[in-house]
């Protein structure tokens, strides 16, 4: 049942209009299905009871005018008293990087009768292949090879927020910023009770084919971002993503 997921005061609030005795929960009118986003946001729509109430949620606010994230709570009520029991709700829009796995060192496979060299991304170390003759003689020889690499450590990246916007102008046109792989404008949304956080923060973008998508920051800490050398990650000539 959907009610053992959240704050007794939230729960009193809205039991006797969105949620129905039964483990089964089924709404009444759409109103409801809108008032239960109160109950499902702190836990991120994750109980199968709350696909209506995020659908809901999504329709509110991936509009080309978009509606405040949930309708006031107080009208969520058998009877609007116009009291909101201090609650309240804010949707931003931020941009943030996705939970991945980076290849942190790798190797350049070379070419030609050229020799392999590993480096660090973004460190000192080379990353052109040299010829293994005429290198010391000639540093006209040295030229770079993108393709392929070998990834031979990479770590764990939690999801983060960035300073937005992901893509700026420049030469070439709507580029990515640097560092900013995998990057996303999306929305994020929090429901306060006199200024204090009730549950998760929930992140999801807008996708065209509607599916949208979920970042879950709670986990940031408890991260593993060690180094692993399992062979396991292996990366493009565009990016340090495992792929």
């Amino acid at each position: 049942m959907i009610k053992k997921f959240f704050l007794t005061a939230v729960a009193t609030a809205l039991a006797a209009c969105v949620l129905p005795a039964q483990a089964d929960v089924q709404f009444e009118s759409k109103h409801q299905e809108e008032c239960a986003i109160w109950l499902c946001l702190p836990v991120g729509f994750a109980p199968a009871e709350c696909s209506k109430p995020h659908q809901r949620f999504r329709e509110r606010v991936f509009r080309r005018h978009p509606l405040p994230p949930a309708p006031k709570l107080s009208s969520c009520k058998d009877k609007d008293d116009g009291n909101d029991e201090g609650f309240d709700i804010k949707l931003s829009q931020v941009a943030y990087i996705p939970a991945h796995r980076e290849c942190v060192e790798y190797k350049m496979v070379c070419q030609d009768g050229h020799y392999e060299s590993s480096w660090v991304p973004h460190g000192n170390s080379t990353h052109e292949c040299t010829d293994k003759d005429k290198a010391k003689s000639d540093y006209s020889v040295r030229r770079t090879y993108a393709q392929p690499r070998q990834c031979l450590a990479w770590r764990n990246v939690p999801a983060r927020e960035v300073t937005p916007p992901c893509f700026v102008n420049g030469s070439n046109g709507h580029q990515l910023k640097p560092g900013y792989d995998g990057c996303v404008m999306t929305t994020k949304t929090n429901i306060t009770q006199y200024g204090q956080q009730v549950g998760k923060t929930f992140y999801e973008a807008d996708y065209r084919d509607g599916t949208g998508a979920q970042a879950d920051f709670s986990d940031q800490a408890a991260a593993d971002t060690s180094i692993h050398r399992d062979g396991s990650c292996n990366v493009s000539a565009y990016s340090n993503w495992c792929r």
